[in-house]
């Protein structure tokens, strides 16, 4: 679990680098980031998405809520494009 930990942390570090305050970023802001990063496919789980494994346990409603979607794998954005950090 420690190891999936630091993998999401990683992948978000992909998209807001270190250092950068997350005092700009919105609610919207970290779930897409949430959205983007559980929906990368990785091969220790079965070339599946920790959010596919995640809609079988939790509520769909939860996830809707906390505004967490799937991604389409060619639409995956682990780059700080994603949050266009660069325009605020």
């Amino acid at each position: 679990m420690k190891i999936a930990v630091i993998i999401a942390r990683m992948l978000s570090e992909k998209i807001v680098p270190k250092k950068t305050s997350f005092e700009k970023l919105t609610a919207a802001d970290m779930a897409d980031i949430a959205s983007h990063v559980n929906s990368y496919s990785k091969k220790s789980l079965g070339s599946k998405a920790p959010l596919d494994l995640a809609a079988c346990v939790l509520s769909k409603n939860l996830l809707e809520e906390l505004g967490i979607r799937r991604i389409a794998p060619d639409d995956v954005d682990l780059t700080p494009n994603l949050l266009r950090l660069s325009d605020r």
